[in-house]
């Protein structure tokens, strides 16, 4: 029905029964056009970020400290971090699957030192274990060589394709999900090998070539969240145009930076204007009520249609 209307369209047209937000719907651009502003070397869109993920880094890290590991029936695998400080306190870590739980006790507040799996009911009294094994480094063992984070992709063999689209961010590795270069295979009315990363995914870049809306409960999954939608302008007097619009379900909470009003950039503007909101929309996602016990993600995988 709306495709038989007259255009232009919207870049997205929410679903009939609602359970999405929406920003950047004015894309007219009025008055003179301007020249694209350089932001000042000062300038810096905020990262949304999450400071118990740099807890450990921050006080256990390169100083004398204690770590341990335990299963629990109902909570899963336990790492458990412990610290004596020179203000006789105890710096008390506990991470889990679903979160990081962090504490700082003054020995002078306990009637008799604790044990560590009665350090570590400080922290969390759902834990039900008899013990915690200490995580040993065998003397002159290797740390393991760093790597590229593969967002699932398979770099070795091929599987999965054999480009994609990789980068770095504000300290942060972003692997993008092309579907274009995922692996397509003839016959198969499913395309699992592209299923399994486009509906696993968090966040998706949609880009449209033209003017045709997109629904956002138009892609089944349990996992998509939250989509930027794309669209390219050309013919205009100010050069190559992107309309920019974002849509995600309700219970995803706003995030910045906010979309300019009219939500057009200038291709030059692109590059350094958008980088924010993929890697925020992927931790705004995270605090959603369907990810309720979700692991805190510390790369981030976005797909990209086209």
């Amino acid at each position: 029905q709306v495709l038989g209307r007259e255009g232009p369209f919207p870049l997205i047209l929410l679903p009939q029964f609602g359970g999405f937000w929406i920003e950047g719907t004015n894309h007219q651009l009025s008055g003179t056009p301007e020249s694209p502003q350089t932001p000042a070397p000062s300038t810096r869109a905020k990262l949304e970020g999450n400071h118990t993920a740099k807890i450990y880094r921050k006080h256990f890290l390169g100083k004398e400290h204690f770590n341990y590991y335990s299963l629990d029936p109902v909570l899963g695998h336990l790492v458990f971090s412990l610290k004596y400080d020179e203000q006789e306190q105890l710096h008390l870590l506990l991470r889990t699957r679903a979160r990081t739980l962090h504490d700082v006790v003054p020995i002078s507040c306990l009637a008799e030192f604790p044990n560590v799996v009665q350090m570590a009911k400080l922290v969390c009294e759902d834990i039900n274990v008899d013990r915690f094994y200490p995580v040993l480094y065998p003397k002159g063992a290797c740390p393991p060589t760093p790597r590229r984070f593969r967002g699932g992709l398979d770099v070795t063999h091929g599987q999965t394709g054999s480009e994609s689209v990789y980068c770095h961010f504000r300290d942060k590795e972003i692997m993008f999900h092309v579907s274009t270069k995922l692996p397509y295979t003839e016959g198969d009315t499913q395309q699992l090998q592209r299923k399994r990363h486009i509906g696993n995914d968090i966040v998706a870049v949609v880009f449209q070539d033209e003017n045709t809306p997109f629904v956002p409960d138009m892609i089944a999954s349990n996992f998509l969240h939250a989509f930027v939608v794309v669209q390219l302008e050309q013919g205009s007097t100010q050069g190559t145009l992107y309309k920019v619009s974002v849509t995600a379900r309700d219970d995803v909470p706003f995030f910045g930076p906010p979309l300019p009003d009219p939500a057009v950039f200038r291709k030059v503007s692109t590059h350094g204007a958008e980088k924010p909101e993929p890697p925020n929309f992927s931790r705004s996602s995270s605090s959603a009520s369907s990810f309720g016990s979700a692991e805190e993600p510390g790369e981030h995988r976005f797909h990209m249609y086209k």
